[in-house]
């Protein structure tokens, strides 16, 4: 744990308050939420509304205040958590989201009586990433997934 002092107040950061980008998967802002509301039904609904107030636009400050009203003014450890990882929350679940959407298009493709994939080579999934490391992660995740589906993956 380190501490800052900044005037006279002190910020403690607290290390486990970091969160790796290899933890982070589709479900993992659900997860986190769950153990403050045991309810599944409202975990995903609030899944849904931290992802889409992290990718959105905005300021960290206008983000803040979006997850305090959220969570009603409490549990300011999580929001804590999820703004100082906001960039890898957003990068590691449009990974997800990405190899779901390939998935999807793949099954429109795919003939039911032979369960192969039909005319693979006359349509293309692309995926926007802002950085070209991820981009390389990414390529070669999905090379190794793909592989069995006969799916070409390039950068």
């Amino acid at each position: 744990m380190k501490t800052f002092i900044s005037g006279e107040a002190t910020t403690k950061v607290k290390a486990k308050d970091i969160v790796s980008p290899h933890a982070v998967s589709g479900f993992w802002v659900q997860r986190q939420i769950s153990k403050v509301f045991p309810d599944s039904v409202t975990a995903a609904a609030d899944a849904v509304s931290i992802l889409s107030i992290l990718s959105s636009e905005s300021s960290t400050r206008n983000c803040k205040n979006q997850l305090m009203e959220l969570f009603d003014y409490q549990n300011l450890h999580f929001i804590t958590k999820f703004l100082k990882n906001r960039d890898a929350i957003v990068l590691c679940t449009k990974r997800m989201q990405t190899m779901l959407t390939i998935l999807n298009e793949l099954g429109k493709h795919c003939n039911e009586e032979t369960a192969e994939f039909d005319l693979l080579d006359t349509f293309k999934c692309a995926s926007v990433l802002p950085m070209k490391v991820v981009l390389q992660e990414m390529a070669r995740n999905f090379t190794a997934r793909f592989k069995v589906y006969n799916v070409k993956v390039g950068e």
